[in-house]
């Protein structure tokens, strides 16, 4: 094999390549001086125009961390080469350094910009990044004019480079072709081993400090490869984390694991299981916008996993389910995507995935995703947290009604009650006595009366639980033990429309008057709330 010294190459393209040097130069500093002038603008309005792309991927990109790296790759071959001659190096140690650094501080302008996308920073930490900005970005002019000038100005001639390249002690040697041969010569493989350890030993001493740059620039390459992998082209988001995608900042609120309602009643089909993901969006742009279904999935392996929005009613006490609601510019939207998927997998591998973008070409379509790690409670299993006897306060504390109360104060059995009912005619209204009785066709049943107090915690976001009639309906049933066998039955509401007080009547089974126990049941989904009303 027939190899070449590099130093002529060097000496003989000496201007070419640091004519190639200083456009990477100044196209670094190009890019720099857009993040410059964003910050300037950021601190004289205190705003920044929001795109669909996130901040940190339209002001930092592949090309400027790829430039600086192989900015600072040419600069430490040059410096080898120039180092070995006993030339001055000076200039291209700064230029080593100065890229490298200029590497990390792109990682740390590419996180302040994720972070000032989704929740502003003190005015002071901006103005010092700006500061920071501006004397890496005019530094690098500095650096562009003496490569510029070695670039243009460079002459071999003019530097005495001409006679027998002697101004860089480059002699014939340096220039000359050596012949590398390849084979195996098994009676001196013990002698070239020992010889060549001792070589290699001699080799990192004597040039310890070229091999702890070129390994620098090994290590930063390889961390900036790993980190655009994980960080920002793939990067794996975990539940509560915000991600930017669209005009949205994001969030996975919460997750669920479960195969039944929000009465508790098992629901799923045999073989699956449904996963009820809260997610909030907050619209960043100026118009109000709306989401896509089919921007959204779940992903475990291979499997795809789309939202279902015929299922909403069945977990409405986790959420309000999205269909076609529009955000508010500025404003935060909570919505559940119910997801039903096969019972059994591993949930610690299941991914919430959210298309930000598809670009469609005559040859393929490219997506881009947001994948996010969720953490999903599982809800299977019926608990009883409280119970409360009549007269006493029961409160709903761990559950989605909160610190909501209700107090029952009597409970009456009977075929018929008498009450009060509002008329009004002509703008005139009266009152009138009523006697409210079952219909001759209903056997077997008797009304029940709850006197009650009941007031819903102001702070939950639950709907339909305004009223007590309105958590009986959603939650609630009767629960009564009758010839030593335990019945569960709804309650079926009879209070009339014009009923002017505050008592409820509930249509129950003569036999729950003579049960030897009854409960009402508030259950939510795996939390059981009982009032005991005999």
């Amino acid at each position: 094999m027939i190899l070449r010294k590099p130093y002529a190459l060097l000496i003989k393209h000496f201007k070419k390549i640091h004519f190639v040097l200083s456009l990477l130069m100044i196209y670094v500093a190009y890019e720099s001086n857009h993040i410059l002038s964003f910050f300037r603008k950021y601190i004289s309005t205190g705003a920044f125009t929001r795109t669909s792309f996130s901040l940190s991927s339209r002001y930092i990109n592949i090309y400027m961390f790829s430039a600086a790296i192989i900015i600072a790759i040419i600069a430490l071959i040059i410096y080898i080469l120039m180092r070995q001659k006993k030339k001055p190096t000076l200039i291209y140690l700064i230029i080593i350094g100065f890229y490298l650094g200029l590497v990390i501080f792109f990682f740390y302008i590419y996180n302040i910009l994720g972070v000032i996308e989704i929740s502003p920073i003190s005015p002071r930490s901006v103005r010092v990044i700006r500061d920071i900005v501006t004397v890496i970005y005019y530094s690098q002019y500095a650096l562009i004019l003496v490569m510029g000038t070695r670039a243009v100005g460079f002459d071999i001639k003019k530097f005495n480079f001409g006679e027998d390249l002697a101004e860089l002690e480059i002699d014939v040697s340096d220039n000359e072709e050596f012949e590398l041969t390849v084979g195996i010569d098994p009676n001196k493989i013990g002698r070239r081993l020992r010889r060549g350890r001792r070589e290699i030993k001699y080799f990192i001493i004597e040039n310890k400090f070229v091999l702890t740059l070129i390994s620098l620039i090994a290590i930063t390459s390889l961390s900036i490869i790993f980190f655009l992998d994980k960080k920002v082209y793939n990067k794996l988001y975990t539940q509560s984390e915000p991600f930017k995608a669209g005009y949205f900042i994001n969030m996975i609120n919460s997750c669920n694991y479960t195969n039944i309602n929000q009465r508790g009643v098992p629901i799923a089909p045999e073989g699956k299981a449904f996963v009820i993901t809260e997610v909030l969006f907050h619209n960043k742009y100026f118009y109000p916008q709306q989401l896509s279904l089919d921007n959204i999935n779940l992903v475990y392996g291979s499997s795809i996993y789309s939202p279902i929005i015929t299922r909403y009613q069945s977990f409405v006490d986790l959420g309000i389910g999205y269909t076609n609601q529009t955000i508010e510019p500025d404003k935060t939207g909570a919505y559940i995507f119910v997801f039903e998927i096969d019972e059994g997998i591993d949930l610690n591998n299941l991914m919430f995935r959210y298309r930000e973008s598809l670009k469609i070409s005559s040859t393929r379509l490219e997506a881009k995703y947001k994948m996010i790690r969720l953490k999903c409670a599982i809800t299977n299993e019926i608990n009883k947290v409280k119970e409360a006897n009549i007269g006493e306060e029961l409160t709903f504390i761990p559950s989605p009604l909160g610190n909501s109360k209700l107090k029952i104060k009597d409970v009456k059995m009977e075929k018929s009650f008498n009450y009060e009912s509002t008329h009004c005619v002509s703008g005139e209204c009266y009152t009138q006595s009523n006697i409210l009785t079952l219909q001759y066709t209903t056997v077997n049943k008797m009304l029940m009366k709850l006197s009650f107090d009941y007031t819903k915690d102001s702070n939950i976001n639950l709907i339909n639980v305004n009223r007590l009639e309105d958590v009986i309906q959603s939650y609630g049933f009767l629960r009564y033990n009758y010839g030593g066998k335990t019945y569960s039955a709804e309650l079926i509401n009879k209070t009339p429309g014009n009923y002017k007080g505050k008592d409820l009547y509930y249509q129950v089974s003569d036999n729950v008057k003579k049960a030897t126990k009854v409960d009402l049941v508030i259950r939510i989904r795996d939390k059981e709330y009982i009032y005991k009303l005999k």
